[in-house]
Protein backbone atom coordinates (compact mmCIF):
# COMPACT_ATOMS: atom_id res chain seq x y z
CA UNK A 1 0.00 0.00 0.00
CA UNK A 2 1.47 3.09 -0.97
CA UNK A 3 1.46 6.12 1.73
CA UNK A 4 1.80 9.71 0.24
CA UNK A 5 3.35 12.30 3.38
CA UNK A 6 2.55 15.66 3.38
CA UNK A 7 4.27 18.66 4.86
CA UNK A 8 3.85 21.53 3.58
CA UNK A 9 3.42 25.29 4.40
CA UNK A 10 0.23 25.61 5.66
CA UNK A 11 -0.18 22.26 7.42
CA UNK A 12 -0.97 23.50 10.79
CA UNK A 13 0.90 21.38 13.85
CA UNK A 14 -0.28 23.21 16.82
CA UNK A 15 2.74 21.46 18.77
CA UNK A 16 1.63 17.61 17.36
CA UNK A 17 4.45 15.71 15.87
CA UNK A 18 2.90 12.16 16.03
CA UNK A 19 1.93 10.82 12.10
CA UNK A 20 -1.46 9.27 11.90
CA UNK A 21 -2.80 7.79 8.60
CA UNK A 22 -5.95 8.77 6.94
CA UNK A 23 -7.78 8.28 3.79
CA UNK A 24 -9.16 10.81 1.48
CA UNK A 25 -11.28 9.19 -1.58
CA UNK A 26 -9.39 5.87 -1.02
CA UNK A 27 -5.83 7.41 -1.43
CA UNK A 28 -4.14 6.79 2.15
CA UNK A 29 -1.96 9.67 3.43
CA UNK A 30 0.34 10.17 6.54
CA UNK A 31 -0.43 13.61 8.44
CA UNK A 32 0.24 14.85 11.67
CA UNK A 33 -2.08 14.45 14.83
CA UNK A 34 -4.39 17.54 15.52
CA UNK A 35 -6.55 20.35 14.46
CA UNK A 36 -6.51 20.43 10.62
CA UNK A 37 -8.22 22.66 7.96
CA UNK A 38 -10.95 20.43 5.80
CA UNK A 39 -8.97 23.17 2.86
CA UNK A 40 -6.30 21.46 3.70
CA UNK A 41 -7.15 17.94 2.97
CA UNK A 42 -8.86 19.14 0.15
CA UNK A 43 -5.50 20.71 -1.13
CA UNK A 44 -3.76 17.82 -0.27
CA UNK A 45 -5.81 15.51 -1.84
CA UNK A 46 -6.00 17.64 -5.01
CA UNK A 47 -10.50 17.55 -4.15
CA UNK A 48 -11.99 20.43 -6.17
CA UNK A 49 -12.78 23.29 -4.60
CA UNK A 50 -16.64 22.94 -5.07
CA UNK A 51 -16.61 19.69 -4.11
CA UNK A 52 -18.02 18.77 -0.56
CA UNK A 53 -15.57 17.08 1.66
CA UNK A 54 -17.11 14.62 3.99
CA UNK A 55 -16.27 11.99 7.32
CA UNK A 56 -17.37 8.60 6.21
CA UNK A 57 -18.57 6.74 9.63
CA UNK A 58 -20.37 3.41 9.34
CA UNK A 59 -20.59 3.64 5.27
CA UNK A 60 -22.50 7.10 5.91
CA UNK A 61 -21.23 10.48 4.28
CA UNK A 62 -21.32 13.51 6.54
CA UNK A 63 -20.48 16.72 5.43
CA UNK A 64 -17.96 18.51 7.37
CA UNK A 65 -17.67 22.70 7.34
CA UNK A 66 -15.89 23.51 4.47
CA UNK A 67 -14.04 26.26 6.15
CA UNK A 68 -13.66 24.65 9.16
CA UNK A 69 -10.90 21.90 10.90
CA UNK A 70 -11.46 18.73 12.30
CA UNK A 71 -8.91 16.73 15.09
CA UNK A 72 -7.23 14.59 13.09
CA UNK A 73 -7.09 11.50 15.81
CA UNK A 74 -5.56 8.77 12.48
CA UNK A 75 -8.07 6.05 10.99
CA UNK A 76 -10.44 8.63 9.47
CA UNK A 77 -12.08 7.85 5.90
CA UNK A 78 -12.94 10.90 3.93
CA UNK A 79 -14.74 11.44 1.08
CA UNK A 80 -15.54 13.78 -1.33
CA UNK A 81 -18.56 14.34 -3.81
CA UNK A 82 -19.47 17.31 -6.03
CA UNK A 83 -21.66 19.69 -4.00
CA UNK A 84 -24.69 19.64 -6.13
CA UNK A 85 -24.88 17.29 -9.88
CA UNK A 86 -27.33 19.21 -12.33
CA UNK A 87 -29.41 16.80 -14.54
CA UNK A 88 -32.25 17.30 -17.33
CA UNK A 89 -35.33 14.86 -17.46
CA UNK A 90 -37.65 16.27 -20.16
CA UNK A 91 -36.07 19.64 -20.06
CA UNK A 92 -36.75 19.93 -16.85
CA UNK A 93 -33.62 20.95 -14.46
CA UNK A 94 -33.13 19.15 -11.45
CA UNK A 95 -29.90 19.67 -8.93
CA UNK A 96 -29.07 16.00 -6.61
CA UNK A 97 -26.52 15.35 -4.65
CA UNK A 98 -26.61 11.33 -4.78
CA UNK A 99 -23.58 10.11 -7.27
CA UNK A 100 -25.75 7.45 -7.81
CA UNK A 101 -29.65 6.82 -8.72
CA UNK A 102 -32.05 4.14 -9.75
CA UNK A 103 -33.76 4.15 -13.13
CA UNK A 104 -37.17 4.45 -10.65
CA UNK A 105 -35.47 6.57 -8.39
CA UNK A 106 -34.70 9.11 -11.81
CA UNK A 107 -38.31 8.38 -12.78
CA UNK A 108 -39.85 9.43 -9.16
CA UNK A 109 -38.05 12.30 -9.45
CA UNK A 110 -39.75 13.37 -12.33
CA UNK A 111 -43.08 12.52 -10.92
CA UNK A 112 -43.36 9.82 -13.27
CA UNK A 113 -44.47 6.58 -12.42
CA UNK A 114 -41.87 4.02 -13.25
CA UNK A 115 -44.54 0.93 -14.18
CA UNK A 116 -45.87 3.04 -16.60
CA UNK A 117 -42.90 5.01 -18.37
CA UNK A 118 -39.29 4.23 -19.69
CA UNK A 119 -36.10 6.42 -18.99
CA UNK A 120 -34.07 6.90 -21.48
CA UNK A 121 -30.22 8.82 -22.01
CA UNK A 122 -29.90 11.35 -24.48
CA UNK A 123 -25.93 10.68 -25.58
CA UNK A 124 -24.89 12.99 -28.63
CA UNK A 125 -27.35 11.85 -31.55
CA UNK A 126 -27.93 8.52 -29.47
CA UNK A 127 -30.76 7.20 -27.04
CA UNK A 128 -29.77 4.42 -24.41
CA UNK A 129 -33.01 2.68 -23.06
CA UNK A 130 -33.19 1.39 -19.35
CA UNK A 131 -35.63 -1.12 -19.00
CA UNK A 132 -33.88 -2.12 -15.48
CA UNK A 133 -35.82 -0.13 -13.24
CA UNK A 134 -33.61 -1.52 -10.35
CA UNK A 135 -30.32 -0.45 -12.45
CA UNK A 136 -28.29 1.96 -10.62
CA UNK A 137 -27.00 4.71 -13.17
CA UNK A 138 -24.20 7.07 -12.07
CA UNK A 139 -24.86 10.80 -12.66
CA UNK A 140 -22.35 13.15 -14.30
CA UNK A 141 -23.04 16.79 -14.38
CA UNK A 142 -25.68 17.58 -17.48
CA UNK A 143 -27.01 14.32 -18.15
CA UNK A 144 -29.94 14.58 -20.16
CA UNK A 145 -32.69 12.35 -19.91
CA UNK A 146 -36.00 11.91 -21.53
CA UNK A 147 -39.29 9.96 -20.49
CA UNK A 148 -40.90 7.57 -22.44
CA UNK A 149 -44.62 6.35 -21.94
CA UNK A 150 -45.09 3.21 -22.44
CA UNK A 151 -48.52 2.84 -24.73
CA UNK A 152 -50.93 -0.28 -23.89
CA UNK A 153 -50.37 -2.87 -25.90
CA UNK A 154 -53.94 -3.92 -27.85
CA UNK A 155 -55.69 -6.90 -26.99
CA UNK A 156 -56.17 -9.16 -30.50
Amino acid sequence: MAYIKHEGPDEKHHGHNHEVEISINGKHFKVHEGPTSVKHLKHLAEIPHEDVLGKEVEGKFHPLDQDGEIDIRGGEKFVSRPHEITIWIDKEKFEVTAHEMTVAQLLELAKDDPKQTTLELKQGHELVKFTDLAQVICLKNGMKFIVIHNEPTPVS
